[in-house]
């Protein structure tokens, strides 16, 4: 079985994710499956993580396994439904058994959970990690193919997108000049050194959105304050 599986390009990045098994049928089930894959030398094996509490432990138990075995394992972390004290023992339990990469996602409210948690988004939770742990961990993300389900139009979440792109620049130390979108799904915000860094969305409508609006949608809704 394992001759048939492909091999990956040396210039591509393979990464495998698992969930946690909830049976000890299962997870005999898992290293088998684990075992035919690694001949693939993914860069690392991730698991998932349920919000509120659903699949945690299971999570924990499947990470300290893959890591035992010898492979890089990279838990999915999600904050939503969470506090802050709760993240930062799972922070703590994580880098005490030498783990050394997180996916750090926002994740979904389970259903019939009121509490959205203190943490709302992703890169709420990559600040909080990085002030708790600082570079120990090597984050990843992830972010919709197309834009975000909660957006309202598509334009909208490429407001969003360009806003955060030069909120970071600012932070950086670098002056912004917001352009105009180049593209169907490209935006532009140049630097005052002349310097252009490029925004891309997957997916937007062809109605033309002129980024330098975004700060004068503050206030409404559109974009963050």
């Amino acid at each position: 079985m394992t001759s048939s599986l492909p091999t990956p390009h040396p210039s591509q990045h393979l990464s495998i994710e698992f969930f946690p098994p909830q049976t000890a049928e299962g997870a005999d089930k898992l290293r088998v499956v684990r075992q035919k894959l690694a001949v693939l030398k993914p860069e690392f094996f991730s698991v998932t993580f349920g919000a509120g509490g659903t699949t945690q432990e299971r999570t924990f138990e499947a990470v300290f396994e893959i890591q035992r075995e010898g492979h890089q394992a990279a838990p999915h972390l999600s904050c939503i439904g969470s506090t802050r004290e709760h993240i930062r023992e799972i922070l703590q339990r994580y880098q005490a058994a030498g783990i050394r990469r997180i996916v750090a996602l926002r994740g979904d409210l389970p259903s019939g959970v009121g509490f959205a948690g203190e943490l709302r988004y992703a890169n709420e939770l990559v600040e909080f990690i990085r002030t708790e742990t600082g570079d120990h961990f090597h984050l990843d993300v992830a972010a919709y193919p197309e834009w975000h389900p909660q957006a309202r139009f598509p334009r909208d979440d490429l407001a969003i997108a360009t806003y955060h792109a030069a909120q970071t620049m600012e932070k950086q130390g670098q002056p912004i000049e917001l352009g105009k979108l180049k593209a169907k799904n490209q935006i532009e915000v140049k630097s005052a050194d002349g310097k252009t860094q490029k925004c891309v969305v997957a997916r937007v409508d062809a109605q033309a959105f002129s980024a330098d609006r975004v700060v004068a949608q503050r206030g409404k809704g559109l974009a963050p304050g």
